[in-house]
């Protein structure tokens, strides 16, 4: 099963990331480019702060076990 597309605000992004389909409960898992977990976090935004400017990649898995993944560039 493909991973569904996540639409993240504002991507490029520096501070925040906000992730507006995002329920409170759903975890939130940011990899850069070696697959090594950067940060996580639970709900609709992710702080982005102290982070190095890369492409990384963002997943979200909600209650029902959906993965959601997309790109983001830390800026």
């Amino acid at each position: 099963m493909e991973p569904l597309a996540l639409q993240l605000v504002p991507n490029p992004a520096r501070d925040q990331v906000r992730l507006p389909e995002l329920a409170s409960t759903d975890r939130v898992r940011l990899l850069d480019a070696c697959g090594r977990t950067m940060r996580t976090g639970t709900g609709p935004s992710l702080s982005l702060t102290c982070l190095a400017l890369a492409l990384y990649v963002l997943q979200a898995t909600t209650e029902r076990q959906i993965v959601h993944t997309a790109r983001l560039l830390a800026d």
